[in-house]
């Protein structure tokens, strides 16, 4: 069984709120880089990954999930060529955003006359904003999902067909992210479609005044509705609302159909801005009407006595390593197995990427929980036996080595500062977070080998650590976290300051009786504190005025007024030569340093010498 997360070099995690799961059980294995609205489905031998581009939609064929990191784009529809662009924003316009492609296909039975694959999209004027936003429809003009994709009656490649009503009128409101929901049988049975619009973009600016709903028709065919259209939610949740403003709407969006085993029909879409804290939440169909709001039962924000799981059923955060996780496609391969593809920013070093990540996850329903209308909860991010999805079981075949990457175990002791053991089978590293309260934890290193020595520390004081082991582009579970009380250590930071006779080693005040200056462009340092903060025995022979500094395998000689000077009996050229004053004798830091193991760092705004070893 293999358990991932993602890193992107700084050890970044993925983490799912309380419905869901822990981050231990997440798998997250990057489908696509560079990838938004990723639609995934499969048919036939091939999967085929759809995302939205800037003017044209591409798609991605592979007879495996890891052949798409390295599959061609396929063009299968190209803005700059439609003309019904200009019959929805006007003479002279141009699209600077295709939004949320999605392809179906529609059998004989579900569109008489009219099989064959459709794409679902939505086009985006170049106004600088997202203020005119409109849907259409387009039909594979082969009977492959590959295309081209056209007009849906005439076959143009190239041709959108706007989204009609039964009277043959278009539908002229902003709209995103169309998909389709089935009623499998019933009263209520047939196709619908679902999409999202938006009120009061442009009003008062007052916050809550603008926000989205998530709309429902259903369908006469892929490309007309045939009944007024309904709503399913609007924003009625805290988490829901984040992001929001007088000029970002409260968003519920990308709403997607999910089926369980028992007729049961569900709706996941993402909350909250794509800019903040994007989640995936959960809404059942109960049975009613699907027309009318009151048939679709929103999972609750906060436990209850017999509600145990809320919304977001799925989120990330900036502090685990992606932000941005939402608009999902779902999708069950030949053994059964529930897979959902999202997209995601990482992020990495406190800075959000610039572009998404496609993921996927395993998903299961969960039977024995109610929600609200009947028992079932989404589950996303495991498997149905709360485990990770293991590749070797399912015909999605996610890129292994064959060899399950092990979580890291570790152990601290106190010795020459904290030393830590690290192991994991498979792992080839390990990313190392430290915290000095138990509870917040920072990245501190990459670690190569199985034995690292924090040299870093302050004697007395406590140091935790957690680490995630990783191959490639792939990291196990977090350890648990371990602790240690820190131990003197050979590490030094010394720090001398330009007129200052107060310097500090390791942290600790202390004072000199004379202080640094600067000579010839140089920074001179009191030789004795130097030498012996670093180590080294100090000699002084007053005959020749020659300092010589020992350590065991580092003899300097050092003669007052010289221009060079001897390192393990070779002449080195000094810069600037030793020189006495107040009865102390100075020379050129970064000479003595680095001749003596040290570096030194230069402050120029404190006038601070920074010495470590």
């Amino acid at each position: 069984m293999r358990k991932l997360i993602v890193l992107l070099l700084a050890g970044c995690i993925l983490f799912a709120l309380p419905l869901s799961v822990s981050a231990e059980t997440l798998s997250s294995t990057k489908v696509r880089a560079g990838t938004a609205d990723p639609w995934l489905f499969k048919d036939g031998e091939y999967y085929y990954l759809a995302k939205t581009g800037a003017t044209k939609i591409q798609i991605l064929e592979s007879k495996t999930i890891s052949g798409f990191q390295s599959s061609s784009n396929i063009t299968v529809y190209d803005s700059a060529q439609d003309p019904t662009v200009e019959e929805l924003f006007g003479p002279g316009a141009k699209l600077s955003g295709t939004w949320s492609p999605e392809i179906h296909y529609f059998s004989e039975e579900e569109a008489p006359g009219n099989s064959g694959w459709y794409m679902f999209l939505a086009l985006r004027n170049s106004t600088g904003d997202s203020s005119q936003v409109k849907p259409v429809v387009l039909k594979s003009t082969t009977d492959s999902p590959r295309g081209p994709y056209g007009h849906p009656i005439t076959g143009e490649v190239n041709r959108s067909q706007r989204l009609l009503k039964a009277d043959g009128t278009t539908y002229d409101e902003w709209g995103i992210g169309m998909s389709t929901l089935t009623i499998p049988e019933g009263e209520y049975k047939g196709i619908y479609t679902t999409w999202v619009t938006e009120v009061g973009r442009g009003g008062s600016g007052t916050r809550g005044e603008f926000y989205q709903k998530i709309m429902i028709a259903k369908m006469i065919n892929p490309w007309t509705i045939g009944s007024e259209p309904g709503v399913v939610t609007i924003p009625t949740q805290m988490w829901e609302y984040e992001g929001s403003s007088g000029t970002h709407p409260r968003v519920v969006e990308g709403a997607t159909a999910v089926y369980g085993t028992r007729g049961d029909v569900y709706i996941t879409y993402a909350g909250s801005g794509y800019w903040s804290t994007y989640g995936i939440g959960q809404i059942t169909w109960n049975g009613g009407d699907p027309l009318k709001t009151e048939s679709w039962v929103k999972l609750p924000e906060l436990p209850g006595k017999e509600l145990k799981t809320f919304n977001p059923v799925f989120r990330s955060r900036n502090y685990l390593g992606i932000v941005g996780a939402g608009h999902a496609s779902f999708m069950t391969d030949g053994n059964g197995n529930g897979f959902f593809c999202y997209h995601g920013y990482p992020y990495v070093d406190g800075q959000k990427s610039k572009s998404r990540v496609a993921y996927i996850e395993p998903y299961y329903i969960d039977y024995t929980q109610w929600n609200g209308a009947s028992y079932g909860v989404l589950r996303l991010g495991v498997t149905d036996n709360r485990t990770a999805a293991d590749p070797s079981k399912t015909t999605i075949e996610i890129e292994t080595n064959g060899t399950e990457l092990g979580m890291a175990t570790v152990t601290a002791t106190g010795e020459n500062g904290v030393t830590l053991k690290l192991s994991a089978d498979n792992a080839k590293g390990y990313a190392l977070y430290r915290s000095t309260d138990g509870k917040n934890f920072a990245y501190y290193a990459d670690v190569t080998e199985n034995t690292y020595t924090d040299r870093y520390t302050i004697e007395g004081e406590t140091y935790y650590y957690r680490a995630y082991s990783y191959r490639e582009e792939e990291v196990g579970v977090p350890s648990e976290i371990v602790s240690a009380v820190a131990s003197a250590s050979d590490y030094v930071e010394l720090k001398m300051t330009l007129g200052k006779t107060d310097y500090t080693v390791n942290g600790k005040t202390k004072t000199m009786d004379v202080a640094p200056i600067i000579r010839n462009d140089r920074t001179m340092l009191p030789v004795r504190y130097v030498a012996e903060a670093l180590g080294a025995e100090i000699a002084w022979d007053g005959a020749t005025s020659t300092a010589t500094l020992k350590t065991a395998d580092t003899e300097i000689k050092i003669t007052v007024g010289a221009t060079a000077a001897t390192v393990n009996g070779q002449s080195v050229a000094l810069d600037s030569p030793a020189f006495l004053e107040n009865d102390r004798t100075y020379m050129p830091v970064r000479f003595v340093a680095e001749n003596l193991g040290g570096t030194v760092a230069w402050d120029g705004t404190t006038s601070t010498a920074t010495i470590t070893k």
